[in-house]
């Protein structure tokens, strides 16, 4: 497939997924910069459109599940002492067991869920300068 597209639209289908990773760099960036390459460059090969949609797609994809994730982990802090009942002595030490660990696991997540996006949007620009279409796992897709 490496020989069915010319450099400059491979070039511009690796921007689309490499310019995620501005996002560690400029807030929002992660999705703004590849939208933004995606809707002045669409139109000129469908290679570019299909990445940039992908690109954006797992961008947006990655924001909701961060978000999910941390309206549930809200939730379950509100909901605890509700769940344990009136405070008492040992009501107390089992709501911190719980309180504590709540947390601090956001920010590992956070971390984790940066990390796969710096992996997956390296892997998927080596392949879009490659000219082999990628799709990243766990994609919705919301832009058609």
């Amino acid at each position: 497939m490496h020989n069915q597209l010319d450099e400059t639209t491979r070039t511009w289908g690796m921007a689309c997924h490499l310019s995620a990773l501005g996002g560690f760099i400029v807030p929002f960036g992660s999705v703004l910069i590849p939208l933004i390459i995606w809707l002045t460059q669409k139109d000129k090969h469908p290679f570019i459109d299909e990445q940039g949609k992908e690109s954006v797609n797992f961008q947006l994809s990655l924001i909701i599940y961060v978000l999910s994730f941390c309206l549930i982990l809200v939730l379950l802090i509100v909901l605890i002492p509700f769940i344990l009942g009136p405070l008492s002595e040992y009501n107390l030490l089992s709501f911190l067991y719980l309180f504590i660990p709540l947390q601090i696991l956001p920010v590992f997540v956070v971390m984790a869920v940066m990390l796969f996006q710096l992996i997956m949007a390296i892997i998927a620009g080596v392949r879009a300068y490659n000219g082999q279409s990628y799709r990243y796992p766990f994609n919705l897709r919301l832009l058609k």
